[in-house]
């Protein structure tokens, strides 16, 4: 999941540039494209992607956390083996 927010948030900074740029390139439907349009889409989606990366974190650290707790203890006691006794 960290993947998908680093690419998103990659993603927002490039349409961030090019909207900034020529904001027709990005806010193609509109008929008069603003600078403040772009603003807004890109805080929007600055926020859904560290919403997105906090949650990947939070993931990955449950994930470490459990193979920390799961692993199985190296030492082990084993019974010794019984004493047959010889009859007479």
């Amino acid at each position: 999941m960290l993947t998908v927010a680093i690419s998103f948030l990659s993603l927002t900074l490039v349409y961030f540039l090019l909207g900034m740029y020529r904001p027709r390139w990005v806010l193609f439907g509109m008929k008069d494209p603003g600078r403040i349009w772009v603003i807004v889409v890109t805080a929007l989606a600055l926020m859904a992607g560290m919403t997105l990366y906090g949650e990947g974190l939070k993931q990955k650290q449950e994930i470490v956390s459990e193979k920390v707790t799961k692993a199985p203890a190296k030492t082990e006691v084993k019974a010794p083996p019984a004493i047959k006794a010889k009859p007479k």
